[in-house]
């Protein structure tokens, strides 16, 4: 086995086991150091070993980390350690580590990589939609509205992406702009539980109840094990006075989460004489 050494106070230890391990030269909670250190053989030592291992010259002048990583290949003895350098170049591998910076809470680092990632492969969809994500997370809608618009030109029919410029309108309070792309991704894909419940979301927002409970109500009969659907149509029946049908859906929502407080409340709503 292999460590990586990251160059932080302490020392930290990492095992790598087959793929680079997530956050690989980057000690999370740290500030982002970005590409200014690629990472050098005298960064990887087999585990307990105290030998030193040589590190190759690289020149002050070599510019940007691409090249002084690339420049210092060729000294490097092994090819498991030229492999592991290219890693840090590759798009796939810094979108990887964008979602682990976002897992530990560096949501600025990790919008800051994929912001790379997407410049570097501007049409790739799946990268302009890992950045979107990020950028609703940390809700920054406006440049999540930004980047999922530039993507769409480029590809107007994609899924993701229409389903992703929808959930940004309809965050941002415009759930008459998100209706007619959730109908395009449903045309697409019609046993998408998950997108037709967001069109009911959208459409309850525009006061149009019975084409919301239509969209509830394929939403699970497509997912059965779909809560929030379940909830919802739950919460949706109670109001129209239909004590039945709200129990039925009731009783799906607690056999899928027992112990939720919300169906908990609502079951005590309908037991209340």
């Amino acid at each position: 086995m292999w460590v990586i050494r990251l160059q932080a106070q302490g020392r930290i230890h990492v095992p790598v086991c087959g793929r680079p391990a997530a956050g690989f030269g980057v000690e999370l909670g740290q500030p982002d150091p970005g590409d200014a250190d690629p990472v050098t053989p005298g960064d990887l030592v087999p585990a307990g070993a105290q030998a030193a291992v040589p590190q190759p010259e690289i020149s002050a002048e070599a510019g940007s980390a691409r090249s002084r990583a690339a420049n210092a290949l060729a000294d490097w003895p092994d090819r498991f350690l030229e492999q592991l350098a290219q890693y840090r170049f590759d798009p796939h591998w810094q979108a990887y580590r964008a979602a682990e910076l976002a897992r530990f809470g560096r949501l600025d680092a990790a919008i800051r990589t994929m912001q790379r990632v997407v410049q570097e492969v501007p049409d790739e969809p799946l990268f302009a939609g890992a950045l979107v994500r990020l950028l609703v997370r940390a809700k920054r809608l406006a440049e999540a509205e930004r980047v999922v618009d530039e993507a769409r030109r480029e590809h107007p029919e994609d899924f993701e992406l229409l389903r992703l410029a929808a959930t940004v309108r309809l965050l941002q309070g415009d759930a008459a702009a998100a209706d007619p792309l959730l109908r395009r991704a449903i045309d697409q894909k019609p046993d998408n539980a998950a997108v037709r419940y967001d069109r009911a979301l959208a459409l309850l927002a525009m006061k149009r109840r019975d084409e919301a409970l239509q969209e509830l109500e394929a939403a699970v009969r497509v997912d059965p094990a779909f809560f929030d659907a379940w909830f919802a149509l739950a919460n949706e029946r109670l109001a129209d006075g239909e004590i039945e049908a709200a129990r039925r859906c009731l009783e799906n929502a607690l056999r899928l989460r027992p112990d939720d407080a919300r169906v908990l409340g609502l079951q005590r709503r309908i037991q209340r004489p």
